[in-house]
């Protein structure tokens, strides 16, 4: 049996009737009928369908674009427009609020029944997508390293939280942006910065653009060495001059090789010296 959820919006009594006949009679679930705006975010709120079939025009100053647009930021429930408006710029605000169809009455029942099935495949795997992309960001997001994408402008395309708290910024106020827009008020050596995260021009065969370690200095904050590895990116999505970087935190292992360099050194001071108080001692003997 059929448990899809569906709410229609309709302000013509005999209309929303027949249309709820047509749901029944596929075994959808009718969780309401709305009249108006404010009766149709009433039920979404209480009742979350899992589709919204919307008349344009309603009883009150609500319509149906307005409510479809808040309905695709907020809750993401597709919606199919059912309206006798087709002129063109009905149709273009219908286009803009992102609907899953736009069915134009008087419609037979399987032209909704078609419409319905459409929408709620094209629902389910654009859920799927946004869960995959929500899942990818999370990883990307809680990876300690410094991650980036940008484009042949250099204009930042992604940037994971690590590189943007650099920056003291969200990552998504980043994309777009340049280290020139970014560097006047961030507490980095900009020089360095530039040396170390700008685009360079392939030298081996499109595979690695550069991979080098270097010491950033970050005002009111220690020094951090980084070690920056940059390829470029070709594929359907990314047609050329596209760079993903990685830059890794080795200031750990910076330090500890400079203890270890400054003990090696120590030793050898202490046994060069023991040598010359050897012979000193020995000559004193003599």
């Amino acid at each position: 049996m059929n448990k899809t959820k569906i709410l229609i919006v309709e302000d013509e009594y005999i209309i929303a009737q027949d249309i709820k006949r047509s749901l029944l009679s596929e075994n959808y679930t009718v969780v309401g009928i709305a009249a108006s705006g404010t009766e149709a975010f009433d039920l979404i709120e209480e009742k979350k369908p899992d589709l919204i079939l919307m008349d344009i025009m309603l009883q009150d100053d609500i319509n149906g674009l307005v409510i479809a647009n808040k309905v695709d930021k907020e809750y993401k429930i597709p919606v199919i427009f059912l309206t006798g408006f087709a002129n063109d710029s009905i149709l273009q605000e219908a286009i803009n609020s992102n609907p899953f169809g736009y069915i134009l009455k008087p419609f037979e029942d399987r032209e909704l029944h078609a419409a319905i099935k459409m929408a709620l495949y094209k629902s389910a795997m654009e859920r799927k997508l946004r869960e995959s992309k929500e899942f990818l960001w999370h990883v990307i997001d809680s990876v300690p390293d410094y991650i980036f994408v940008k484009d042949s402008l250099g204009k930042y395309v992604l940037v994971n939280k690590a590189l943007a708290g650099m920056f003291g910024e969200d990552p998504k106020d980043i994309v777009g942006k340049t280290d020139a827009d970014l560097l006047m008020k961030a507490k980095i050596d900009c020089n360095v910065f530039k040396t170390i995260f700008s685009n360079r021009e392939s030298t081996n065969n499109g595979k690695m653009l550069s991979n080098i370690t270097q010491k950033l200095s970050l005002i009111e904050d220690d020094e951090k060495w980084l070690q920056v590895s940059q390829i470029p990116l070709r594929d359907k999505h990314y047609k050329g001059g596209e760079i993903l970087g990685v830059a890794v935190d080795i200031t750990n292992i910076k330090k500890t090789e400079i203890l270890l360099k400054e003990s090696v050194e120590k030793i050898k001071f202490d046994e060069d010296l023991k040598l010359e108080l050897g012979k000193i001692i020995k000559g004193e003997e003599l």
